[in-house]
């Protein structure tokens, strides 16, 4: 709510956005003004910079239905997303215990009208010891239980909305 602009990035402290990053995303901005996300294509680095992995390629634009399903194959991570501030602020944010899953269930709240994805890799998301997935305390773990149950939950409800949506608009 504090953003002025018109456009959020939810950016991490230690990730690393090319210098193209921007640039690359007003350009599909553009070329598709109705769409209100966009991922830039990722790869994973350790805390030196070496790359340990890179998400596989994604179409130029995708429908909510093929986001939804290409999500278990790339990285979570809510930095490498692009929103635009008024779908964002659409009650789009999910928020389940210690973030689990959140980022997850923003990204495809707020893609009901579909997903860009760069075609260069723009985004390095650095792994550490310091993240949530990290810690394994009995609370933390407990903790991730709670959230994944409430996110199948939230999925579950979400794409029965999307199916209901979409039956409504054929006839």
């Amino acid at each position: 709510t504090f953003a002025t602009g018109d456009y959020v990035i939810l950016a991490a402290d230690d990730d690393v956005y090319d210098k193209e990053f921007l640039a690359e995303a007003t350009r599909l901005f553009q070329k598709y003004p109705d769409v209100p996300l966009l991922r830039a294509w990722t790869q994973s680095i350790d805390e030196g910079g070496n790359v340990l992995g890179i998400d596989i390629k994604c179409a130029e634009y995708m429908k909510i239905w093929d986001f939804i399903l290409v999500s278990s194959h790339i990285s979570g991570g809510i930095g490498n997303y692009i929103f635009k501030k008024e779908e964002l602020l659409k009650e789009c944010f999910i928020n389940f215990p210690v973030a689990w899953w959140s980022d997850w269930a923003t990204t495809i709240n707020c893609a009901d009208k579909g997903v860009l994805f760069t075609d260069k890799i723009l985004y390095s998301f650095r792994m550490s010891g310091i993240r949530v997935s990290s810690c394994n305390t009995k609370k933390s773990i407990l903790d991730k239980v709670v959230a994944t149950n409430q996110y199948s939950i939230w999925l579950k409800e979400k794409i029965n909305s999307i199916k209901n949506e979409n039956l409504q608009t054929k006839y």
